[in-house]
């Protein structure tokens, strides 16, 4: 089925679609959406660097490429600048929002642009195998990344 392997990511944007809305719905302890978050953005990060794009890097140019890491990029570092507000209410809310509005637009981009060259070229690519690896590494990085918190909060509160 072509475009089968663009379902996870799809399906991956919407889930971190759904956490900001919570997140900027939520008042006062933010600390497990954040985390939540956090780690959700990092898993895209990992799925789209070490998976989606070397599998299709063949039928797109690299500027594409190149650009969609440096949102995500951007993305993850506004993350780590709200978990530093969340004291400052007004603050929280402007760089929230900021982080909205730069995954709106890479999801536009990416689901737009990019989804479409794949699509387009899928004759040329292995799709259902790469809808595959996107998963199984999904479910990897996910418990990797939740083990590691778990790690962290245990011995920052010891």
């Amino acid at each position: 089925m072509p475009g089968s392997a663009l379902d996870p990511l799809r399906l991956h944007h919407t889930q971190i679609a759904n956490l900001l809305e919570s997140l900027n719905a939520a008042d006062g302890v933010r600390g497990n959406l954040l985390r939540d978050l956090f780690v959700e953005l990092r898993v895209l990060s990992v799925l789209e660097q070490q998976v989606f794009y070397p599998a299709v890097a063949s039928v797109l140019g690299k500027d594409l490429r190149r650009h969609a890491e440096k949102e995500l990029y951007a993305i993850l570092a506004m993350m780590l600048q709200l978990e530093r507000e969340q004291t400052d209410e007004d603050r929280f809310r402007e760089d929230l929002a900021t982080v909205c509005d730069r995954f709106k637009h890479h999801v536009h981009e990416q689901e737009g642009d990019v989804f479409g060259e794949v699509q387009a070229h899928s004759r040329e690519l292995d799709l259902s195998a790469l809808s595959y690896r996107l998963q199984s590494r999904k479910s990897d990085v996910r418990a990797s990344m939740r083990a590691g918190l778990r790690a962290y909060s245990t011995t920052r509160c010891a």
